[in-house]
């Protein structure tokens, strides 16, 4: 069984259902999974799988950071803002426009747009490794580390022996710009 959801307009993702538990075989099962999720039914697996998705991209699409454009159009608009501006940090999220149900979180810090990819689950938006209930928490960690997620993170240098409290480099600003 397969269930294909609609994320937006023209972008379809299908969803693999793994069917348990079958009366007949032209029926549905009583059992349904999803990845590691059971469902009872076809409305449950509506209700608790599909409708939360639709609701994070809901917020998705209302965010201050989502502009609607394709990809490449959106690097051209962070460029343009890097140019005007050569000491922002400047970021917005659009759709991936070859993965349905994920977002692009572009960004540029120096002359060359970058890229992570945003999932869309039940449980809220994948960034790496992590599940983030709003996209505003997501984009918090993203400014304390723009490189990524999964970029190692290197230990915390020890305290100087002399007790002298050194002042620690400050965090890279993210500018709003216009959203």
């Amino acid at each position: 069984l397969a269930i294909h959801w609609v994320v937006r307009e023209g972008c379809i993702k299908v969803i693999e259902v793994t069917e348990e538990d079958k009366d007949t075989d032209a029926s549905i099962g009583n059992v349904l999974k999803v990845k590691d999720e059971t469902y009872g039914s076809i409305d449950e697996l509506l209700g608790r799988y599909i409708a939360p998705m639709n609701d994070y991209v809901e917020e998705l699409l209302n965010h201050r950071k989502f502009v609607d454009l394709p990809e490449d159009e959106l690097d051209d608009k962070l460029r343009a803002e890097k140019t005007s501006n050569p000491n922002g940090v400047f970021y917005n999220v659009c759709w991936m426009e070859m993965h349905p149900g994920y977002a692009s979180l572009r960004f540029i810090l120096s002359s060359t747009p970058r890229h992570h990819p945003i999932g869309i689950s039940p449980n809220g938006f994948v960034w790496g490794s992590t599940t983030y209930n709003s996209l505003d928490l997501l984009l918090n960690d993203f400014k304390k580390n723009p490189r990524g997620a999964s970029a190692p993170k290197r230990p915390a240098p020890p305290p100087a022996p002399t007790g002298n409290d050194r002042p620690q480099p400050n965090p890279v600003k993210m500018e709003d710009g216009a959203a």
